[in-house]
């Protein structure tokens, strides 16, 4: 069953880095945007049916990885949806889609990575944790507001609440990655 598996699973990543670059190749049309969403919803896909097939002792990471990547996909189909019909709402249901996925997936790593720490890498990790934050908030924050001053227009209210909470979760992702790879 493992070798099997192992095929699967580099015919999977070898079709997903062809149609990847396939979505590079197209110009910005619907096809494009059909391929873009139909990835992203293979990932869902592979993630059940690794579940499936595996039956890992603890399923409830994946399980929220794989809600949060639905997420995503939801916000993008919506995001192309909008942008069919020549719309371009801030903040929009794609954006609560998009935030929706971040905990989600944010959790699941999370649960991911306390999997596989015991308590001298949660030590080093806690010395680690400072600096990845630091230099996640500042490139966060410089990218917020370059964002802000590239499309020309400054939010206000629920906008500017969003662009700060994705900004949040890039600094969490980067807090997670360094746990992740210091366990």
């Amino acid at each position: 069953m493992r070798g099997s598996s192992n095929r699967v699973l580099l015919a999977y990543a070898g079709l997903g880095l062809l149609a990847a670059g396939v979505v590079v190749l197209l110009p910005d049309t619907t096809a494009r945007s059909l391929l873009y969403d139909g990835i992203a919803a293979s990932a869902v896909i592979a993630i059940v049916i690794g579940l499936w097939l595996h039956k890992p002792a603890n399923a409830l990471p994946w399980m929220l990885i794989g809600l949060g990547v639905l997420a995503f996909v939801a916000g993008e189909v919506t995001w192309e949806v909008y942008s069919y019909l020549q719309q371009d709402p801030f903040p929009s249901i794609a954006d609560f889609f998009y935030l929706s996925g971040y905990p989600l997936v944010a959790a699941g790593v999370l649960l991911l990575v306390r999997g596989r720490m015991n308590t001298r890498t949660l030590a080093q990790a806690s010395l680690v944790d400072a600096a990845i934050v630091t230099v996640a908030a500042g490139v966060v924050s410089f990218g917020i507001l370059a964002r802000l001053r590239v499309v020309g227009r400054f939010v206000s209210g629920l906008g500017a609440v969003l662009l700060l909470a994705s900004g949040a979760y890039v600094v969490y992702y980067w807090l997670t990655a360094g746990r992740f790879l210091l366990a």
